[in-house]
């Protein structure tokens, strides 16, 4: 238990906050989470003043610093459910877990987000559990006998804990409060110790059974865990992560297999629904009620930082039901379904309809429920559960819940061709020579960047367009140094519609190792479609290096999935990409001109979507190469040349 602050370090304190807060990843940070979408409705301008605006109305009406117990002390004014043993409870670690996420991420637009955080902190820290005072006691009441008196409750300590992270990289740890080192310290000696259990699930608190199946799956913040290994490099992390993940699809397979929906409390193995009422939380604990409303954000946040497959087709699951469900309208969704669907509850509130919308990003076709969503949750406001979970969310749909890593968002990997999203037409097609396939997806704004090996001279774009000589496409040029920071190198572009060949644009040259073009669909319909996109640079020698692309057909002329490498000829390290359309088995491997095999890059089962594998071609001879991917009983290959 930290004592309150002596006069000398609370003059400290006061002095300290005349001091410029320098933050080094201020609000707005406005990332783009590879594979997901943003309300297009709105410019991300205007997003962020959304949020600005929103996190203004609930720091005015939840944060508060007027404990008499503990000067200096911030909380999150909020209700509980539960016993609060006679205190008087103003707010609960869940609370102080959301507040504290949020603070760091407002940082830069509220001027005195780290004193906040820092007050919030030494609450989090005074409130210790009764059981591991390395974690919180989940009661905040304005009383000195309660600072220590309560156990913990398992969510609220994951938010701090990952807060902490956050706040090492957005203010460093070597003021005041080393972040880094109380994360850790809440890692392994809070969560790990008292909360990871031997069956490999979460429990519900420091009181509850390390043996225990019981669990609480809006606890299962897998994105957070990711950032707990990366800052302990234990590998219990991940395999719990792996192993809720498990959990998950064993339940749904057996009591949601249509909805992806899964009940407020998860008991025994194999996991089934809690009973009702189980330990006095109401009697829709069977039920995706209060509790479960938040997982989609849970799950979906892996996706978008981590790249989860898992966690991406949970998502889709998820937001197609509801779409489907509530016929793509937010204010349609009611808070209480059974796990079949059926509707149980009355209201729309926002603690329910922000974590579908979130989990709809993570799809282009959602794009529709994306924009209503944005537009119902930017002014809905109900109570501190709500408004608070609805805040979270509003930061993530709008690209300001960044990734904690070092420096700078690192650069997303040199993929040759990328896009926002496809329809099965993939975006390698554009780099096959063949006019006869194409890169295809439906909505305005959606994107196709290629990749250059390095950043070079750039002086326009040649675009073949998929039945251009019928259709004038409607699209922008951008380019990247980075793949994260995009300026406009021409807008408002039309194509000839009156040719099926290369079309070239050209803008003033500039240096870029990404090229983007952002589509506005045509003068037909909202489709963007083109069959070949080459990069005009000052050197012929940089588009040659683009990966060569080769497709193949099945006996039935269907196109398959498709395999490139890159960089190609080959460098030092090569990354080999491809997607595939259907789960199933996979081998993936290099010949030689002789049909040899030289290397297995993959011998296993996948889900459909995009994979990727990297290999050193290392002592390899000069010559020719051939990839040959094996899925399902059909091949595609692809050449690749060692210089």
């Amino acid at each position: 238990m930290r004592k309150p602050y002596a006069i000398l370090a609370t003059g400290m304190l006061c002095i300290a906050g005349l001091i410029v807060q320098a933050q080094k990843k201020p609000f707005p940070q406005a990332v783009s989470y590879p594979g997901c979408i943003k309300p297009n409705n709105v410019t991300q301008a205007d997003m962020n003043t959304s949020v600005a605006s929103f996190y203004d109305y609930w720091k005015s009406k939840y944060l508060k610093n007027n404990l008499a117990s503990l000067p200096g002390g911030y909380y999150i004014k909020g209700e509980i459910s539960g016993d609060a043993d006679g205190y008087t409870p103003l707010g609960s670690s869940e609370g102080q877990g959301y507040g504290m996420v949020i603070t760091v991420l407002m940082a830069g637009h509220d001027a005195n987000a780290r004193t906040i955080y820092d007050g919030l902190f030494k609450t989090a820290r005074a409130y210790r559990s009764s059981i591991n005072n390395n974690i919180m006691g989940w009661v905040v009441a304005d009383n000195a006998s309660a600072q220590g008196h309560f156990d913990s409750a398992t969510d609220g300590d994951i938010d701090i804990a990952y807060s902490l992270i956050l706040a090492h990289y957005q203010w460093g740890s070597d003021g005041a409060i080393n972040y880094l080192n109380e994360a850790k310290k809440m890692i392994t000696n809070g969560i790990k110790a008292a909360n990871v259990t031997t069956t490999n699930r979460l429990n519900l608190g420091d009181w509850d059974s390390k043996s225990a199946l019981n669990t609480r799956p809006s606890d299962w913040m897998l994105s957070h865990m990711r950032a707990f290994y990366q800052e302990t490099n234990d590998a219990a992390w991940l395999n719990l992560i792996n192993n809720l993940y498990s959990v998950y699809n064993q339940f749904s397979a057996t009591y949601s297999p249509a909805t992806g929906l899964i009940s407020d409390f998860v008991v025994k193995n194999p996991p089934e629904p809690a009973p009702k009422n189980f330990i006095d939380e109401g009697p829709q604990t069977n039920e995706y009620n209060y509790n479960a409303c938040r997982v989609p954000l849970r799950v979906v946040m892996d996706y978008a930082l981590y790249g989860s497959t898992s966690a991406q087709s949970i998502s889709n699951k998820i937001a197609s039901w509801i779409i489907q469900k509530s016929g793509g309208n937010p204010a349609s969704i009611r808070d209480g379904y059974q796990l079949n669907g059926a509707t149980s509850g009355t209201d729309p509130e926002a603690v329910f309809v922000a974590p579908f919308v979130a989990a709809a990003v993570a799809n282009s076709a959602n794009q529709a429920f994306v924009n209503s969503g944005w537009n119902f949750l930017k002014t809905k406001k109900s109570g501190y559960y709500s408004d608070s979970y609805s805040l979270l969310c509003q930061l993530f749909i709008s690209g300001n819940w960044w990734k904690p890593e070092a420096g700078t968002t690192p650069p997303p990997a040199c993929v040759p061709a990328s896009a926002s999203s496809d329809d099965g037409n993939v975006p390698a097609n554009v780099l096959d020579n063949d006019l006869n396939t194409r890169w295809s997806a439906s909505g305005d704004g959606q994107w196709i960047q290629l990749c250059l090996s390095n950043p070079v001279t750039v002086t326009g774009v040649d675009i073949a367009f998929y039945q251009g000589n019928t259709r004038r496409a409607l699209f922008d040029i951008q380019t990247s140094t980075d793949g994260l920071t995009f300026t406009n190198a021409a807008t408002g572009l039309q194509s000839s519609g009156t040719s099926l060949a290369l079309e070239t644009f050209t803008f003033a040259a500039r240096t870029a190792k990404y090229v983007r073009i952002v589509g506005h669909g045509n003068t037909v319909n909202a489709w963007n479609s083109y069959t070949e996109v080459k990069a005009r640079t000052s050197t012929a020698k940089t588009s040659a290096r683009q990966a060569f692309v080769a497709p193949v057909t099945d006996t039935h002329g269907d196109q398959l999935q498709q395999v490139s490498v890159f960089p190609n000829p080959l460098g030092s390290n090569a990354t080999v990409a491809f997607t595939l359309q259907q789960a199933g088995p996979v081998h993936l491997a290099v010949y030689n001109t002789n049909g040899e095999v030289v290397k297995v890059l993959a011998n296993e089962q996948l889900p459909a979507g995009r994979h990727t594998r990297t290999f050193t071609p290392g002592n390899m001879p000069g010559g020719l190469y051939v990839l040959k991917l094996v899925h399902n009983g059909k091949v595609s290959t692809a050449r690749m040349v060692k210089q």
